[in-house]
Formats: C-alpha cells, sequence, structure tokens
C-alpha cells in the first residue's frame, strides 16, 4: 500500500500515484527481462479521505482506513495481472498526461457496481 498526502495534503497527489503505478508495472516488466521471470502485478488506486494511525500493542504499524482505501483495495483485486485499475475520482484528480480507458461498471465485494478506468499511460 502507498499512499500520498500523509500527513500533509500534497498538491498532485493523484498524478504522482499515477505515475509511481506506471513506473511499478514498467520495472516488473523490466525485472522479468532481465531475469527470465515472470512476476505479475496488479493495482488499484483511488483518491479521497482516510483515517490513519498506529496500530499494535508489541509490534506496531501505521495503517490506514477509509472507503478509498477499501476501494483501491477492490480495483487491485479485480485488474487483471499488470493493469492498473483507478477510480473516477482519480481521473477527475490526475489531470493532463494520463490516458484512462473505461472498464464500465464492475462488480465489486461489499460496495455498489462502479465504473473504473483502466491507466494506460
Amino acid at each position: 500500500m502507498v499512499t500520498f498526502g500523509v500527513p500533509e495534503p500534497m498538491s498532485g497527489h493523484a498524478a504522482a500515484g499515477c505515475r509511481l503505478a506506471i513506473d511499478m508495472v514498467s520495472s516488473v516488466a523490466e525485472i522479468n527481462r532481465l531475469l527470465d521471470t515472470d512476476f505479475r502485478t496488479r493495482i488499484g488506486i483511488s483518491s479521497g479521505p482516510s483515517i490513519g494511525g498506529v496500530i499494535g500493542t508489541k509490534r506496531f504499524a501505521f495503517d490506514l482506513w477509509g472507503e478509498d482505501v477499501n476501494l483501491a483495495s477492490r480495483l487491485e483485486g479485480t485488474a487483471k495481472p499488470g493493469a492498473i485499475l483507478v477510480s473516477q475520482r482519480v481521473v477527475d484528480a490526475a489531470g493532463d498526461g494520463f490516458i484512462f480507458e473505461p472498464q464500465g461498471p464492475i462488480a465489486l465485494k461489499g460496495m455498489p457496481d462502479t465504473v473504473a478506468y483502466a491507466l494506460v499511460r
């Protein structure tokens, strides 16, 4: 899980997330080429408010919770290997320079059918 704008809000957070996702998919492809492997990644991105905090009593970890955290997780779980699925909020906030392809309403566990977009480049 990656987050942008924590603990302070960050302008351009959606574009930064999209660029990172594209770089991650490209890096996995390069690793596969160099090592003759077939690793695959799926990425889901959403944008919106969340709550974060430290959890644990003996081993501490920082975690995030919220509707968009859950949506990003569901998008990742639905994405095909090598694909990046994003929410409408990401499309709206990312700005120019990206190509998104609508994927139609998709069924997501515990959520209403959602229009997702494939981040092509």
